[in-house]
């Protein structure tokens, strides 16, 4: 999406599915069907807030304090 190369490596430790788009193709659905986009945009920011809220809980241990992901 950004025409850039990766700067890491991810390891996926559980089943994931990759999806390539065109960025042309991105832009087409974009303008002809922005609810498709949007609806995008909502489940990938939900699975990102499930994830940080996972991580946060993780590291909110008694005796991990100081260590939480939200500055805390």
């Amino acid at each position: 999406m950004t025409n850039s190369h990766c700067a890491t490596t991810v390891h996926a430790i559980r089943d994931t599915e990759v999806a390539c788009l065109p960025s042309g193709l991105l832009a087409t659905i974009k303008l002809k069907q922005p609810q498709v986009v949007s609806r995008l945009i909502q489940v990938l920011g939900e699975r990102i807030l499930g994830s940080y809220h996972r991580l946060d809980s993780l590291f909110s241990h008694p005796r991990l304090t100081g260590f939480h992901l939200d500055g805390k």
